[in-house]
């Protein structure tokens, strides 16, 4: 993995640029590294979606239906190696019984999934061994 650069932009996203890692092993750095777990994944794997949750001790926990939620929403971007993980977290507040609407982005809350996210990937390049990284020429 060459680097990963922790950027931040006016929209509330936060990206992980120049991961160098499999596509399947994104796939699964991601779903491990969600707020308590994957509600939805798109088809072709690219992004995925949260279940609703909120913050409780260090931590997160699903929603239980109280007056303010999250959703995080991550997305793998790119064809090839090196790719760049979006991280967006919205905050929803509800307006009436069992009706949220989207109030604004999270952006530090995106930072605390991205730096999960972060640690998960140098975790996991640690763990390879020489036959993961042995190449036939």
């Amino acid at each position: 993995m060459a680097g990963l650069y922790l950027a931040g932009c006016a929209s509330g996203t936060v990206s992980l640029d120049d991961v160098d890692m499999t596509i399947n092993d994104l796939h699964r750095v991601v779903a491990n590294s969600m707020p308590v777990r994957v509600k939805n994944e798109t088809a072709n794997g690219r992004e995925f979606y949260s279940v609703y949750f909120v913050p409780k001790g260090g931590d997160f926990e699903e929603s239980d239906g109280g007056p303010r939620r999250y959703i995080a929403h991550v997305e793998i971007i790119g064809d090839q190696k090196p790719y760049r993980i979006d991280i967006t977290v919205t905050l929803q507040k509800r307006v009436e019984e069992a009706h949220y609407e989207s109030d604004r982005t999270e952006e530090g809350m995106a930072r605390v999934i991205s730096r999960r996210i972060q640690k998960a990937l140098h975790e996991r390049r640690e763990d390879r061994n020489v036959i993961d990284d042995f190449r036939v020429f």
